[in-house]
Parts: C-alpha cells; sequence; structure tokens
C-alpha cells in the first residue's frame, strides 16, 4: 500500500509538471480561470496564427474577437496583447503588426551607400556611407482606412497630443485626403502635416523614417549591394511608360471643373514600383514625409516622387525637398512609419 501511494504522488508530481510545462507564459491559474469561451477564442487566435503567412486577416479578426469580448477581465489577455503588439513573422522578411493591421518589410542593419555624386544635383541626398541598425518600414504607405481606424482609436484612447502639438486637427486630415487627390478608402492618406503623421506613428509606438532608412528602403538592392536610382531599377521612366504614378501616368478621373485629373492610386496599381526590398509605390504616388535634421517647427523633408513629378530627373530617388510645416501641407504628402528591429 505504501509503494502504491508512492506511485501515485510521484504521478501526481510528474502530471503538474507537465502542466505547468504546458502553460508555459500563459500561467497555470489564469487556464484554470480562464472560461471555455476564452479558451476557446484563444484557440482562435492560435488558429489564426499558424495560417498567417497565407492570410493575415483571419489573425487580426480574431485578437479583435477576443479583445472585443475579453480584453478588460480576460485571464489570457496577456498573450492576446503581445501578440497584437509585436511583429509577427509572414515570410520573406515582412512582419504583420495587428494592432494597426500594418505590412512592414525588415531592413536589416548594415552600411549602406546612398545619395549621388556631388554636383549632381543640389536638390538630392549627396553620395555617402550610412550606417543604420535594422528596422522595420510599412510596406505601403499609410491608408485612407488605417488612418481612419487610427483616428477612432485615438479618440477612444482620450485623444492625448504624443506628437507635440495640442491644438493639431488630426481628424481634419482624412477629409482633406477624400476630398482631395486620394478620393480611395485603400488609397494613400495625404495633405497630412508632419504633426499628424506623428501623431499616427507614436501612437502605434513607431516613428517617421529618417531620410536614410527611407532610401535605403526604397533603393537597396541586396542581390546587386547598391542603391538603385529608382526603385524598379537604373531605367528613367519617360513620357512614354509609367512604372509609377507620376504625373504623366494616366491614372485619374474626371475633376471639378471637368477636366482631367490626377489621383492617387490603391497599392499594387502600378506594379513595377516596387524596390528590392519590398516597399509598395516608393517610386511615385505620394511623397511621404521623413524625420528632419530640425525638431518641429522647423522644415521637414518630403521623399519620394508623387502624381506631382513631371520630370524623371526629379523622380529618382535621392531626390528630396523641403517644407515648411507651419503653412499648409502639400496635397500630395503622405507617409509611412517605422520601428527598430534587429530580427
Amino acid at each position: 500500500a505504501r509503494a502504491r501511494r508512492v506511485v501515485l504522488v510521484a504521478g501526481a508530481l510528474v502530471l503538474l509538471a507537465a502542466g505547468l510545462a504546458w502553460a508555459g507564459e500563459r500561467g497555470l491559474l489564469a487556464l484554470l480561470f480562464a472560461s471555455p469561451e476564452e479558451r476557446a477564442r484563444l484557440a482562435a487566435v492560435g488558429e489564426a496564427r499558424r495560417g498567417v503567412a497565407e492570410d493575415p486577416r483571419p489573425l487580426v479578426d480574431a485578437v479583435e474577437d477576443y479583445l472585443r469580448d475579453f480584453g478588460e477581465t480576460g485571464w489570457l489577455r496577456a498573450e492576446v496583447l503581445a501578440l497584437r503588439d509585436a511583429p509577427v513573422p509572414l515570410g520573406e522578411g515582412r512582419y504583420l503588426v495587428v494592432r494597426d493591421r500594418a505590412e512592414l518589410v525588415h531592413v536589416p542593419a548594415g552600411r549602406y551607400a546612398i545619395g549621388v555624386p556631388d554636383g549632381d544635383d543640389r536638390q538630392a541626398t549627396r553620395a555617402r556611407e550610412v550606417r543604420l541598425g535594422g528596422f522595420l518600414i510599412d510596406r505601403e504607405e499609410v491608408s485612407n482606412e488605417r488612418y481612419e481606424r487610427f483616428l477612432a482609436k485615438w479618440q477612444a484612447a482620450g485623444g492625448r497630443h504624443l506628437c507635440g502639438r495640442e491644438d493639431a486637427d488630426h481628424l481634419a486630415a482624412l477629409a482633406r485626403s477624400l476630398d482631395g487627390l486620394s478620393p480611395l478608402l485603400d488609397g494613400p492618406v495625404v495633405a497630412v502635416t508632419p504633426w499628424d503623421a506623428l501623431e499616427y506613428a507614436r501612437f502605434y509606438g513607431r516613428r517617421l523614417p529618417s531620410e536614410a532608412e527611407w532610401e535605403v528602403a526604397a533603393t537597396w538592392d541586396p542581390t546587386a549591394g547598391r542603391a538603385r536610382p529608382y526603385p524598379w531599377g537604373d531605367a528613367a521612366p519617360d513620357a512614354g511608360e509609367a512604372p509609377a504614378n507620376l504625373s504623366w501616368a494616366g491614372y485619374g478621373g474626371p475633376g471639378p471643373d471637368g477636366e482631367f485629373q490626377a489621383l492617387l492610386a490603391a497599392p499594387g496599381r502600378f506594379p513595377r514600383d516596387l524596390s528590392p526590398l519590398g516597399l509598395v509605390a516608393a517610386g511615385g504616388n505620394a511623397a511621404e514625409w521623413c524625420a528632419g535634421a530640425l525638431p518641429l517647427p522647423g522644415r521637414q523633408p518630403l521623399r519620394g516622387a508623387s502624381i506631382r513629378t513631371d520630370d524623371a530627373f526629379d523622380a529618382r530617388a535621392a531626390t528630396r525637398r523641403e517644407h515648411d510645416p507651419r503653412q499648409p501641407p502639400p496635397a500630395d504628402a503622405g507617409f509611412r512609419t517605422v520601428a527598430p528591429f534587429e530580427g
């Protein structure tokens, strides 16, 4: 009998150790106290996580479903919140951030040669080598839809200004975009100020890219070990060819006066406008705010050609311009965000 009790106790200890190991980060108590409904929702998140490389939408939906019903009181919410905020690998250097449904591409740490030879053009970045830490950058320009979703969450969180300007009207930016050059929800949000872009980025724990980060992500060819003049390659665009949504691309429709008006396009409308690292529409569509050398309200740089670019020379990725943020924002000004990430 005594030997039997020893065996039973030993077996119970083995089962307890196995249970603790299986619980892992969830914690045994959390699993014990979670309701069957909550455990089922967590299982749905896990199932969607396994198929995220094929289709990220089910994971976004599963996380949002769990947080809608259990986000405040759920025993297992820590695991879901971590998954919501952390980059989820999609394969081939791409990552998903569930919180704002952003797909980002990874730029590895390293030394990169960017710019154009000295004396080429004073409006372009000079040829130089830069050393960058690894980072993630939005694969696509932040869209009207993503910005609209941000506004709703930002207001629900109390509308606290993280951009440093308490009087900034971030809601007006969406109306300017949709009523202006970007009427599609999946088109890039434009006519935004640097404060609008910074508010979005900081709300999601990210920032605006430096000019060097933007240029490397838009032009670096890891196979050739050099930067390209244009995201799609060495060939300059001309009037007979539009690899990107530039002024002569012919994409748009009738304007208020009935004449043709160039408009911004949704991602993928110009499939050649793709950088080797995976950035979409870095060679045209919207110009993009970057973090400048001067703090706001100092002049801030815009990088990338846009539908207002009417010259192949100005369409080079090394071309830059600056804008005084105290003036109304350019109608073609959009943005991407970045976050440090070594991978």
